[in-house]
């Protein structure tokens, strides 16, 4: 009887010692889903594990508790507790250094795992930067080559339009300016045959005068006229004054004398001090005058000789503001210093009779 409570006791130790080994796997096991993802070998080791711990239980429920229940039922209330050999203690020591050096074995065997676990997916992490941040790199210079693509085909444009508009400007400013060579031409040319006709009239007045005065001359009779005497004058540092044709002399006075009632001394013989003449003295009003400042207009390519003086017109079109505005009824187009003719001086030379354009009334009066 007492060995038989021995050995269920020894197969009772031996399903509670493989019951704590099964736990403590499983601990471990389910320690070890937390860090490593998806591991096959620790989903191994818990089936394993849970497949060991659920036949001890059975094993448990249908032999311990039963012989339990008898040896229970057949044992005196007060049973003495049972001695156990040396050997056998040595033995039950030995078996838990065993199992502890199995335990802490496979603890690091797990360790290891998670360990390796661990730095595989960091070298995977690092992998994967290493590529994401490539990728980004490789993207943000293929960016930047397209951004300064874009902008050398911008500044190509740019300067393709530049040099179009350059080209266009020059060609617009050789036309032009072939244009008023044309015109200055022209005009020269004109002057030139105005100025050739101008010198063929006067040529031919003079011949005409000339020979009018020649033929009148034979049928009048010439006085001799007694010489002039030019005036005997005071003064030899000065000529003296001619009036020309056309010219007329100031007034010595330049404005009327006075009436006889701004004769002081007549208006009023019996004045007896300056203040009574003061307060009857009569005040007079100077007349107002518009003073307008004359202005001088020259320009350095005008024939035109300038212009100083005044005038009253004011334009209601042209002010300060509007310098460049243009007058109504007026052709700017016109050239007036085209127009003007140089006035003949005082000693302009005359053609002599060698030189003048002989004329058809000669041939005619010589016919004759």
């Amino acid at each position: 009887m007492r060995q038989h409570s021995m050995a269920n006791s020894k197969k009772i130790q031996e399903l509670v010692h493989e019951c704590n080994v099964q736990l403590a796997l499983f601990r471990c096991a389910t320690q070890g889903i937390g860090t490593a993802q998806d591991g096959a070998s620790l989903r191994r080791e818990v089936e394993t594990a849970g497949r060991a711990c659920q036949k001890a239980v059975e094993a448990a429920n249908t032999v311990v508790l039963p012989q339990l229940r008898a040896d229970a039922q057949q044992t005196p209330k007060t049973p003495k507790t049972p001695k156990i050999s040396k050997e056998e203690r040595e033995k039950l020591k030995k078996e838990k250094q065993e199992e502890k050096e199995r335990q802490r074995t496979e603890k690091e065997r797990i360790l290891e795992e998670k360990r390796a676990e661990k730095e595989k997916l960091a070298e995977e992490k690092r992998l994967e930067k290493e590529k994401r941040e490539k990728e980004k790199l490789e993207k943000k210079l293929e960016e930047d080559r397209k951004r300064e693509e874009k902008k050398r085909e911008i500044e190509e444009r740019k300067k393709k339009e530049e040099e179009e508009k350059l080209r266009k400007e020059e060609e617009k400013n050789k036309k032009k300016l072939e244009e008023e060579e044309k015109k200055e031409a022209k005009r020269k040319e004109e002057e030139e045959k105005k100025e050739a006709k101008r010198k063929e009239e006067e040529a031919l007045e003079a011949r005409k005068k000339r020979q009018s005065e020649k033929f009148l001359g034979f049928f009048s009779k010439v006085e001799k006229r007694a010489p002039v005497e030019p005036p005997v004058t005071s003064s030899t540092w000065y000529r003296p004054f001619q009036q020309k044709d056309g010219m007329t002399m100031a007034p010595i006075l330049p404005r009327k004398p006075l009436d006889n009632d701004f004769d002081i001394f007549e208006q009023n013989d019996e004045i007896n001090s300056l203040s009574e003449f003061l307060n009857s003295a009569t005040k007079l009003e100077k007349p107002k005058q518009n003073d307008m400042k004359a202005k001088f207009y020259q320009f350095h390519e005008n024939r035109r000789p300038p212009y100083y003086g005044t005038w009253r017109k004011k334009s209601t079109i042209i002010r300060g503001w509007t310098p460049f505005a243009e007058e109504t009824g007026i052709d700017y187009e016109v050239d007036s210093d085209n127009e003007w003719e140089d006035e003949p001086s005082d000693c302009e030379e005359c053609n002599s009779d060698d030189d003048a354009v002989p004329l058809a009334t000669d041939k005619t009066a010589g016919n004759g």
